[in-house]
């Protein structure tokens, strides 16, 4: 919220002051009036000692005090007018939103309902109010705010901005939509609009919308530091990197300061192989931060790669430091340990991240809740690019909470949101085998764990309490364990279930994805202890499990042959294995079945570029980019004329 039009209105202060004193306050109406709150500040100083006594000096004070971001000088001050004039619905309007600027919630809420007891008809503070849910995440409650706000004020901007940004995130992205394109016919020159319209369309996939909204939020505002990070994020999700570089880099160039966009630099140069690139990029986070454990966790994993085990065991241990519970930096760091010859500590650091997964496992799910709270309190990089209300726009770059998790691994569709359901995004390249020698990947901000774990783990907790044969409970809690990465738990409620009906699809399905992700586990568990480990070492051991991964993933498509995820699977399980030409023929038999899925295409072209059948692999890069697979254009341009 910026200056309020509201300071205009006041009624001057009473005949019997002085008259300098009602000079002072006219002047500092002035001040306030072009935006010179320092101005203001200092005449209003000179009124408050001698007329204690007046609330709107108090007022007036808190208002510019408010605009230099003092918001702890504006809620006292607003406090001071309130002690004077207790019913003054303006000044608990404005205490309430420098409270919840200060994150004091509950105190900004009460503040809002004492101000609508007095003007229940104000959209205005109805709309505050809305924003301050939003923050408490209790989306559907600030949507029937925006709702009142809009029935007693179709004009009002704020509240179409509010109601879009709520359905967002209740995935009702149409209705987003259709707020946002509102609230720019009220406003048309509205920069952060567009580009919060922008991000939407992104999130649908629908990229040359996006893109033409981002481009004009910018030629509105050329300055506008949002923008350039979404259309950076859409650059990434085309796989264009250059141009998403060269939007991190404009960011840095107008705000020196930008810690995430030096974040977001440095995880995409990590990802494109620039590592000195990468650790320059999560230093200056560092620097700019005063210490950021995902950074620290980025860097250490950075300097694995080149062989600096030293300084990476330093980050990793200073990531320990700032969240002792963080089981993937004791991992990373006992892989540096190993390499360092130290084996004795590379055990105990393996030995304490299986303790933490334990524990995490053991807590109950209030308990479970607070501590991904935790985690993602100490992941946030906390910058405001625009101010005010328009940072709830910030917080809606999502690339790793977009995406189905984890890999090789089909959720049933009622636990998708109809966003995620396209086909590049709900299949993808599902079984990506990474090698053993590599330590855990980066992490991306702004988490990495299960949202609305406890919700849903209570939820099946009463369902499986009231009916311990219900299958369909059982398999979400196989789910819930498996995105918690309780991968034991999950085995035993699938196998629990076929235990049952030995033909459960789905159960079969996902006991073959855990039976996938602890081999992968105990491999690089293992491989951190050897530097001579190579992955054809283990191979028949490893062989034999992924044959039998393929047994059940058969077994599905002999039950379901129209399953299309259990053949997908199975063929990217053939090309893990090796066995290329099985999964040449596994590719065919899926596009024979559904011949307009991009993903498809793209992993058989793949397939037949390691088989040097070029010409071939070239017209199904073709094909996968004409349903919309993006990743294919950049394939084509290196192998294809």
């Amino acid at each position: 919220m910026r200056y309020f039009a509201l300071v205009l209105f006041f009624l001057s202060v009473s005949a019997t002051a002085q008259v300098n004193v009602n000079n002072q306050i006219f002047k500092s109406k002035q001040a306030l009036g072009r935006n010179d709150f320092t101005e203001a500040i200092h005449l209003l100083n000179g009124v408050i000692p001698i007329r204690p006594d007046l609330y709107e000096p108090f007022f007036l004070r808190a208002v510019a005090r408010y605009n230099l971001g003092d918001y702890k000088g504006a809620e006292q001050d607003l406090t001071s007018a309130l002690n004077i004039k207790p019913n003054f619905p303006d000044a608990l309007l404005y205490r309430g939103v420098s409270r919840e600027r200060l994150m004091n919630f509950h105190d900004a809420i009460n503040d809002f309902d004492r101000a609508l007891r007095l003007e229940p008809f104000n959209d205005n503070i109805l709309v505050s109010k809305a924003f301050t849910k939003t923050h408490l995440e209790e989306h559907q409650q600030a949507i029937e705010l925006c709702n009142q706000a809009i029935r007693i004020n179709k004009k009002n901007e704020r509240a179409f901005l509010c109601r879009a940004w709520n359905r967002y995130q209740t995935y009702d992205l149409e209705e987003a939509i259709r707020d946002y394109t509102r609230a720019l016919k009220i406003n048309q020159f509205n920069s952060d609009t567009y580009t919060k319209r922008g991000m939407t369309y992104a999130f649908q996939l629908k990229y040359d919308d996006a893109l033409k909204d981002l481009d004009k939020a910018l030629e509105l505002d050329s300055l506008n530091l949002h923008a350039m990070f979404q259309l950076a994020h859409i650059y990434r999700e085309m796989d264009q990197p250059d141009r998403a570089m060269n939007q991190y880099s404009r960011m840095i160039n107008i705000d020196p300061a930008s810690a995430m966009a030096y974040f977001e630099r440095g995880n995409l140069l990590a990802e494109t192989g620039d590592k000195d690139g990468a650790i320059e990029d999560f230093t200056m986070v560092i620097v700019l931060t005063g210490g950021h454990m995902i950074t620290y966790f980025n860097r250490g994993s950075m300097y694995f790669d080149k062989g600096k085990y030293s300084a990476a065991v330093e980050d990793l241990s200073k990531a320990i430091e700032i969240y002792p519970g963080m089981a993937e930096a004791y991992f990373n760091r006992a892989m540096a340990y190993s390499r360092m010859g130290l084996n004795h500590k590379a055990q105990k650091d393996m030995d304490r991240a299986r303790e933490i997964k334990s524990e995490m496992y053991a807590l109950s799910g209030i308990e479970q809740a607070e501590e991904l709270s935790k985690i993602r309190e100490l992941a946030t990089i906390r910058e405001d690019f625009q101010g005010s209300d328009t940072r709830f726009g910030r917080i809606q770059n999502k690339r790793t909470e977009i995406r189905p998790a984890p890999d090789f691994f089909i959720v049933p569709e009622p636990w998708v949101p109809d966003s995620l359901k396209s086909e590049a995004l709900y299949l993808g390249i599902l079984t990506r085998m990474t090698s053993s020698t590599r330590p855990m990947v980066a992490m991306s901000h702004p988490g990495w764990m299960l949202d609305r774990a406890e919700e849903r783990q209570e939820r099946l907790n009463r369902d499986l309490a009231e009916n311990p044969d219900n299958r369909m409970a059982l398999i979400q809690q196989g789910i819930l364990f498996q995105l918690l990465e309780n991968y034991e738990l999950a085995l035993e409620v699938y196998d629990a279930v076929l235990s049952e009906e030995p033909d459960h699809t789905i159960a079969l399905l996902n006991r073959s994805y855990v039976l996938h992700r602890m081999l992968f586990l105990t491999d690089a568990l293992e491989a951190s202890f050897s530097e001579k480990h190579k992955p054809d070492e283990a191979g028949s051991v490893i062989a034999g499990d992924y044959h039998q991964l393929a047994g059940n993933l058969e077994r599905i498509i002999v039950l379901k042959p129209e399953f299309i995820p259990a053949r997908f699977n199975l063929a990217n399980l053939y090309a893990s294995m090796g066995d290329h030409r099985s999964a040449v023929k596994t590719y065919r038999d899926i596009i024979e079945l559904v011949p307009n899925l991009g993903a498809i295409h793209f992993n058989l072209a793949l397939t037949l570029l390691y088989l040097n059948n070029r010409d071939d692999a070239c017209k199904h890069l073709s094909s996968a980019g004409e349903n919309g697979y993006q990743p294919s254009f950049a394939v084509m341009k290196r192998y294809c004329r």
